[in-house]
Parts: C-alpha cells; sequence; structure tokens
C-alpha cells in the first residue's frame, strides 16, 4: 500500500504528466466550468479590476474610467469568481511547487527583472487591446469555432517561433551559473526541510479551502 502510494505521489505530484493527456483534462475542466459557473475561463480581466483597486487605494477616482466599466468592475476580488479564480490560481502555483518539494525563494537578477517588465508591459497591453489573452481564446474561441480564435493562434505559433529565435540571442539568454552540488547528507537542514514541504502544502491548501462559501 505505501509503495503504491509513493508511485501515485511521484506520477502525480513530483513527475511530469502526459501531454496529451493533460490537454484532455484541461479541454474538460473548461468545459465543466463554462457549464457549471455560465462564464469564459479568463484571468487576464481580472488583473485588470485588480489595477483598478490598485488606483482606488492611492486616491484615484475610477468612476470616469470608461474601460472599467467595460469589465465590469464591481465588487471585490473575494467576490467575483475571476477573482477567487485568479488567487487559487496563485496559491495553487505555490501549493504545487511545495508538493513537489521544490519551493524556493530565487532573486532573479538585474536583467532578467528588466526583460520581466518589459514583457509583462508588451504581453499586458496586448491582452487589453485583444480583450483577453491565449487562455480564453484556446480554450473558449476555438471550441465556438470563432473565426478571429484560429486566426489569434495562428499569430501565435508565428510569434513563438520567431520569439524563441530571438530569445537565443546571448544578451537575452544570458551566460549559464554553475552552482555546486553538495554531497548526500552534507546539508541535512535543507533536505528536512525540502521533506517538511508537503505538509506545508496540505496546510495551505486547507487553510485555502476552509474560508471559501458552499
Amino acid at each position: 500500500m505505501n509503495s503504491l502510494l509513493k508511485r501515485y505521489y511521484t506520477n502525480i505530484i513530483t513527475g511530469f504528466w502526459n501531454q496529451k493527456q493533460t490537454i484532455i483534462a484541461l479541454g474538460i475542466l473548461s468545459a465543466l466550468y463554462f457549464g457549471v459557473i455560465g462564464i469564459a475561463w479568463a484571468v487576464t480581466g481580472e488583473f485588470t479590476r485588480w489595477g483598478g483597486h490598485i488606483l482606488q487605494l492611492i486616491g484615484v477616482n475610477t468612476t470616469a474610467y470608461s474601460y472599467l466599466k467595460l469589465v465590469n468592475f464591481t465588487g471585490t476580488p473575494l467576490t467575483r469568481i475571476d477573482g477567487v479564480l485568479v488567487l487559487g490560481m496563485f496559491v495553487g502555483a505555490f501549493i504545487s511547487a511545495l508538493f513537489g518539494q521544490n519551493f524556493k525563494i530565487r532573486i532573479p537578477t538585474g536583467k532578467r527583472i528588466l526583460q520581466a517588465l518589459i514583457g509583462g508591459i508588451i504581453a499586458g497591453f496586448g491582452t487589453r487591446m485583444a480583450m483577453g489573452c491565449n487562455l480564453a481564446a484556446l480554450f473558449t474561441g476555438i471550441p465556438q469555432f470563432s473565426l478571429h480564435t484560429w486566426l489569434f493562434t495562428l499569430g501565435t505559433i508565428m510569434g513563438t517561433y520567431f520569439g524563441l529565435k530571438i530569445s537565443m540571442h546571448p544578451w537575452l539568454a544570458g551566460k549559464p551559473k554553475l552552482v555546486a552540488v553538495h554531497k548526500a547528507g552534507e546539508n541535512k537542514e535543507n533536505e528536512a526541510y525540502y521533506r517538511l514541504q508537503p505538509y506545508i502544502g496540505f496546510l495551505a491548501l486547507a487553510l485555502f479551502i476552509y474560508p471559501l462559501p458552499c
């Protein structure tokens, strides 16, 4: 029994999933989400609403922004379905890292921070101009045989190809950093910390699910 549970944990939690099976599972989840909730599976619109909340916190009157009205800027992240979804996305990523015993605080270099800021601005501007991101397009538009989604998909394929070519430039790729590997048992404190991570993950999952309304 223990070996079976260990194998299940390794294959599902810490191992890599089969790509085809994962895509099928995501498609089923997307259909269930749309059927039960009644709205498309999307996240970037909620990020825009979060931006509206930040503007309100610093004293900006957001009632004059017609774009925020367009994205239904009402309530709070905890009272909106998309808000809970985005919070669950962040919490889920954190818990998944704990389950996989791979949680570690990593500080990026200055160049990586600059690249992330530039890339985030470009991606954010694009999603707001298009009123959605690849999540809503691929999981909602394609099943509905939307023409603009298929055009978006072709553009994404071409953009990904050229983006990978550009990212291989030495300035963008950066130099690999060699890190010394500790011998087995040399750092017992770190080993104990990583063994403890799955238990912290289960605790975080329980704390996140418990306050949610039934």
